[in-house]
């Protein structure tokens, strides 16, 4: 007998097996639930979409734009926290925040939080860290020596 939807409203269910005219085997196994089975019938979508729905993996990416946004290398001068941009995509601008210990970066036409954009920062010191952050839409750059105070150093950036 076919296993109807309907059957499946929460009551005890049993399977049990019998054979031509022979009586029903035993013992009768327990039909559970597992969770979500229900669902099963629409379980070759995502939330109602077909694969057709999305990209095919043969798809160009060109329509995206995905080169980065902004990119530089921002040259330390001997310590001076006057930055200079030695090289880049030429659409940001940065200072050098002395009270905060930190560059700021400000990108064009772009209001940056650090958790929308994947970021690449590194210092041209093996001996430093980097951290970085946001606020007022520009990316904050923040190094520090082994003793964790601030120090300017020359960085490379990408967004």
């Amino acid at each position: 007998m076919p296993l109807n939807a309907a059957d499946f409203n929460g009551q005890g269910l049993w399977l049990g097996i019998q054979v031509g005219s022979d009586p029903e085997m035993t013992p009768r196994q327990r039909i559970g639930y597992a969770a979500y089975a229900m669902h099963a019938l629409d379980a070759d979508t995502l939330d109602g979409q077909t694969s057709s729905d999305f990209a095919a993996t043969d798809h160009s990416h060109d329509e995206f734009n995905l080169l980065p946004i902004a990119m530089g290398f921002i040259l330390d001068l001997s310590g001076n926290p006057a930055p200079v941009i030695e090289t880049g995509t030429g659409n940001f601008t940065v200072e050098y925040n002395a009270a905060q210990g930190r560059y700021e970066i400000g990108i064009t036409d772009e209001s940056y939080f650090f958790r929308r954009y994947v970021t690449l920062i590194t210092a041209t010191d093996d001996n430093v860290t980097v951290r970085e952050g946001s606020a007022g839409g520009k990316l904050l750059v923040q190094i520090h020596n082994s003793s964790g105070s601030p120090v300017c150093d020359s960085v490379q950036f990408v967004v």
